[in-house]
């Protein structure tokens, strides 16, 4: 289960944004990634479901910009030791984002969690 997650498609060109977003006073419960941004999202399901599946190295996420995006009194539990993850692409648009009053823990893992940004 996702907690507080922004999911974006990869796409051959393209531009836009998600801006201006708010996640504030949630609790999570085990969450598998409590607070997640997603830019180099593309559905692997897709050929299982019918669908067509697109050559990853022809897609780019370059031209979406996240920004003014605020993660505030997030509390509660992890099923993992990140409890923040960011991915994004070499040269991706972020600006302005603000994590603040986050209070997680985890049932799995000793030592606090772990903030990562950069690719899977």
């Amino acid at each position: 289960m996702n907690g507080a997650r922004i999911k974006t498609w990869k796409a051959r060109r393209g531009r836009g944004y998600a801006r201006k977003i708010s996640f504030e006073g949630i609790r999570l419960i085990n969450a598998g990634n409590p607070i997640i941004i997603d830019q180099t999202y593309v559905n692997r399901m897709a050929g299982t479901m019918g669908g067509e599946v697109e050559d990853d190295s022809l897609l780019s996420s370059g031209d979406l910009e996240i920004s003014d995006v605020t993660y505030g009194g997030v509390t509660g539990s992890s099923s993992d030791a990140r409890m923040v993850y960011f991915n994004c692409e070499s040269g991706a648009r972020f600006r302005d984002i603000v994590v603040e009053d986050v209070q997680m823990s985890s049932f799995l893992f000793w030592g606090g969690g772990a903030i990562v940004c950069g690719p899977q």
